[in-house]
């Protein structure tokens, strides 16, 4: 995972901080899911701005 300044982030995290003005990778493994699940952020006036969504695995 980038951290948002091109840094790398070790170990798994279920929370990411997002900087102002920046972005950040994130990289998911679903090894033993298959289904429909939900990304999103916890504050709910950004859902509309993308950064809410649906991941479908197969």
């Amino acid at each position: 995972m980038d951290n948002g300044d091109g840094e790398m982030v070790e170990g798994l995290h279920d929370v990411v901080s997002i900087p102002s003005g920046k972005s950040v990778t994130i990289r998911l493994k679903f090894s033993d899911f298959k289904g429909v699940t939900v990304y999103h952020c916890h504050n709910l006036d950004h859902e509309d701005f993308g950064m809410m969504g649906i991941v479908r695995v197969n």
